[in-house]
């Protein structure tokens, strides 16, 4: 079934599926380098932990502006642009003298092309599935799992071999690839406009089946589109009568001259608005918004510690680097399940994602107290499979709250919101290992966030009480 599943759907899946790789995957191994810089420009842990939260902050902060820009020029050119400066900031990096230049090279630069390339991405995938939503955004968003798993070993080779600058020139040509992704994604309307001309070529050949298929034909042949329509064969009746010698107006125009999609579905509706502000007034809507803000001081920061935590404890740089990998291979199967089983439909979404959530959070809450090389492991991999589901769920709980018509904005608003977690969220958890020493404190930080995070979701039944008891309210007046 997820083989048929992919094939079907070509290009839609790759494409989203490789920017996670390179973006996603891609950030999330700031902590394979946070080590080498650490080491090289012998500075705090604060220090190096906020140059990943302004890289991160751009990141999501950028949500709303890039899913705007996609809305107005397409997602193929934005993470296009994304790409490029992805590429651009990695470079730059690699030339760095002092750390503080790292804030304007990946933190700006990169972090700016991270934040063109991601929205854009999850909000593509929400629009081209319905049946299978929540597996198609599993899938996609599963790729940071790849890139998870695959970068911090690469990057860990790459030092060994190349040096820290080296490693990241050859990251930043690896980034650039992303504009390969980009250039896959293929615009919704042509699965509409193919559809719109499918339906009117069938409804008019049961009409006019004889002579309609010559002139049919004739179009299909001129316009080069032969293959990318129903088989006229199969759709003509031969038995029937001809009523008319020739194609309707309206059928020769749709097949001489092509048309959005969109435009045919329902030619008076109106352009939705780049920011729909109507949606922060939105009682359920503001309660998932709350929850995943708060969260995100919790979920990326583990990225940045284990590397750190696992010499901490003893483990060598290669091992280290190794933890970050087995999150990433978990959070891969984790990714995936939870978009199968979402999809049966035998929990409601919202409750899987609140418990994914929470036990992501009693996990980095037990962590400290079971130190070792094995407790590490088991962490790693039971971590990555939970949080990496609770992200992977966002899309499609708020579709199931808001409806399709409503993903890009509140996906957008929602990634603004996890800016304040990005951007908090590092320096203090940076801040308590330079105070303490250690990242156990850190962990217990993080930890206690991911569980007040998922008792939030306990909010929304009282959310939407108040808005069917306004709709009552309302009805009753007029």
């Amino acid at each position: 079934m997820l083989v048929k599943f992919v094939a079907l759907n070509n290009l839609r899946f790759p494409g989203c599926f490789g920017m996670h790789i390179l973006a996603v995957g891609g950030i999330k191994s700031f902590g394979v380098l946070f080590v080498e810089f650490e080491h090289r420009f012998d500075t705090t842990s604060r220090a190096l932990a906020s140059v990943q939260a302004v890289t991160t902050t751009f990141m999501m902060g950028m949500c709303p502006v890039s899913n705007a820009l996609s809305k107005k020029f397409g997602c193929r050119r934005i993470v296009f642009i994304g790409g490029i400066f992805m590429g651009l900031g990695f470079v730059l990096s690699s030339f760095v003298q002092s750390y503080q230049w790292l804030y304007l090279t990946y933190g700006v630069i990169s972090g700016f092309g991270f934040g063109l390339s991601y929205a854009p991405c999850i909000v593509f995938v929400g629009h081209h599935f319905k049946k299978y939503r929540a597996l198609a955004n599993g899938l996609s968003v599963s790729g940071s799992g790849v890139g998870t798993f695959l970068f911090p070993i690469c990057i860990n080779k790459f030092i060994v071999w190349y040096g820290l600058g080296g490693a990241l020139l050859l990251l930043g040509a690896i980034m650039f690839n992303c504009c390969v992704c980009a250039m896959l994604f293929r615009p919704i309307s042509s699965y509409k406009d193919r559809k719109i001309r499918n339906k009117v070529l069938k409804s008019t050949i049961e009409s006019h089946p004889t002579e309609a298929k010559e002139v049919l034909l004739e179009k299909l042949e001129q316009n080069g589109s032969r293959n990318n329509i129903l088989n006229v064969e199969e759709m003509s009746d031969l038995n029937g009568t001809t009523k008319n010698n020739a194609l309707t107006a309206d059928t020769t125009q749709i097949l001489s001259k092509p048309v959005e999609g969109q435009q045919l579905l329902d030619s008076k509706t109106k352009a939705s608005p780049m920011f729909d502000w109507k949606l922060l007034t939105n009682p359920v809507f503001l309660v998932f918004l709350t929850s995943t803000s708060v969260t995100n001081f919790a979920y990326p920061n583990v990225f940045i510690m284990v590397p750190s935590y696992g010499e901490e404890i003893g483990l060598d740089k290669s091992t280290s680097a190794l933890m970050v990998s087995i999150i990433g291979i978990s959070d891969l199967v984790g990714r995936i399940f939870f978009g199968w089983f979402s999809d049966l439909r035998l929990v409601p979404r919202k409750y899987e994602f609140m418990f994914t959530m929470g036990i992501s959070g009693v996990l980095s809450l037990i962590l400290p107290f079971v130190k070792g090389y094995a407790a590490l492991i088991a962490y790693c991999s039971t971590y990555g499979f939970f949080a990496g589901a609770y992200i992977a769920l966002i899309a499609v709980v708020l579709v199931d709250t808001l409806g399709i018509e409503n993903l890009s904005g509140a996906f957008g608003f929602v990634g603004f919101g996890m800016t304040i977690g990005l951007l908090g969220g590092p320096p203090i958890v940076g801040g308590l290992r330079d105070g303490t020493g250690t990242w156990d404190n850190s962990f217990m930080f993080v930890a206690l966030i991911a569980i007040v995070g998922a008792m939030i979701i306990l909010f929304e039944p009282l959310a939407q009480r108040y808005i069917n008891k306004k709709s009552i309210k309302k009805v009753t007046e007029i």
